[in-house]
């Protein structure tokens, strides 16, 4: 019963948001087609969070992004940060298949300045648990989105396994704005060590029933 009043609450919300957001919603849905045809997968989520990520780069309006882990969001991202000659993106994957799928989809050309994609591997360390990209340039982000690299140790999925890039970053150039798709142990992570520092708006997405503005990302903005 409780997973049915789930499923209802999510179309019921999706419906009121996609009416809501219309413009968008043929812009991002547009984007999701292209991608099941390159073999890409999908979730009844994707479209939705789209949008709501275009809502954030209209609210925060950064200028160097930062990407982990390709996908749909890479063309979105890629959409805002050409509409300005001062924005840039970083994306990184460890999939070279699947990084080069994206920058397909987001029509990313080669030489292209505003646009760094960035192919690496992605370490694990079973101890804490974490996995990692090995390579991620530590720089100045106005936002970061984390959504990679998998959170695959020893061929099992762990759910419990923290995306740690983001605490080098936020140590030596904390970003403004940070975005979480999923990763909750990530979240709490964040949430844990760095209260003083951001206030965060966690996702909504694993309510029983959701609002029909329900936010899907965790979301971390800077207060100092």
């Amino acid at each position: 019963m409780a997973a049915q009043m789930h499923r209802f609450s999510v179309t019921i919300a999706h419906h009121f948001y996609f009416r809501r957001y219309r413009s968008l919603f043929q812009c991002t849905n547009e984007i999701v087609t292209r991608y099941r045809t390159i073999g890409g997968l999908t979730h009844r989520y994707q479209v939705y969070k789209l949008i709501e990520l275009q809502r954030i780069l209209e609210e925060h309006q950064p200028e160097r992004i930062l990407e982990l882990g390709a996908g749909t969001t890479t063309a979105l991202l890629a959409i805002y940060v050409k509409q300005s000659k001062h924005r840039a993106l970083t994306t990184i994957d460890e999939s070279d298949k699947w990084l080069e799928q994206a920058k397909k989809l987001a029509g990313i050309v080669d030489f292209d300045k505003q646009f760094q994609m960035i192919s690496t591997d992605a370490v694990a360390d079973i101890k804490i648990p974490a996995v990692r990209y090995a390579k991620v340039p530590i720089e100045a982000y106005d936002l970061v989105l984390i959504d990679g690299p998998s959170l695959r140790i020893d061929g099992n999925q762990r759910k419990d396994a923290i995306n740690d890039n983001i605490f080098d970053l936020i140590e030596q150039f904390p970003p403004q704005t940070i975005v979480v798709d999923g990763r909750f142990s990530t979240v709490t992570a964040i949430e844990k060590h760095y209260n003083k520092f951001y206030q965060a708006l966690p996702s909504q997405v694993r309510r029983s029933i959701l609002p029909l503005n329900y936010r899907y990302f965790s979301i971390f903005d800077k207060t100092q």
